[in-house]
């Protein structure tokens, strides 16, 4: 004769850890931030490779916030704008700025008067090279903040 204690399903995790679907969320959690946020060494890296390592991490965020990345470091006579992207039926201009310190201010502060003006050119280029009329166009800027050798992703829709 069987027993039916040994016929009862058994439990997938401990009675007594409440907590283990917690613990997994916790777990998918971390990967996923390590997956957005590699481990870098910005303290020995120069600017440029910051610069350009800011403007990948831009990219993987603005996609992740739903944006559809049409062009990465478009060019023109006038200068250059780091990312245009589709938000919905709104054509954004990115600027990414990628700070290690805050000596000289936050990334968000260092988009001047001067840089929008030749941003707003470059984007002008843009639309009249692709014959883009009759768009709803904004301007963005992502700020990549490293503290504590972490970087912080910031997006500030219309920022000018």
């Amino acid at each position: 004769m069987t027993n039916t204690k040994d016929m009862e399903p058994k439990n997938t995790w401990n009675e007594f850890d409440n907590w283990a679907p917690v613990k997994f969320i916790e777990k998918r959690l971390r990967e996923l931030k390590n997956w957005f946020y590699p481990k870098i060494p910005w303290g020995t890296i120069d600017r440029w490779s910051a610069g350009r390592e800011g403007e990948r991490l831009a990219v993987r965020y603005l996609k992740s916030m739903g944006y559809q990345v049409l062009t990465k470091n478009y060019r023109s006579r006038q200068g250059e704008i780091d990312i245009i992207a589709m938000d919905g039926k709104i054509l954004a201009f990115v600027e990414v700025r990628t700070k290690r310190t805050d000596r000289f201010g936050p990334a968000l502060l260092s988009v001047n008067a001067a840089k929008q003006k030749q941003i707003r050119r470059v984007a002008d280029d843009y639309l009249f090279r692709n014959r883009i009329r009759d768009r709803d166009c904004r301007f963005d800027v992502v700020a990549v903040d490293v503290r504590d050798g972490e970087p912080h992703v910031e997006l500030t829709q219309n920022a000018f």
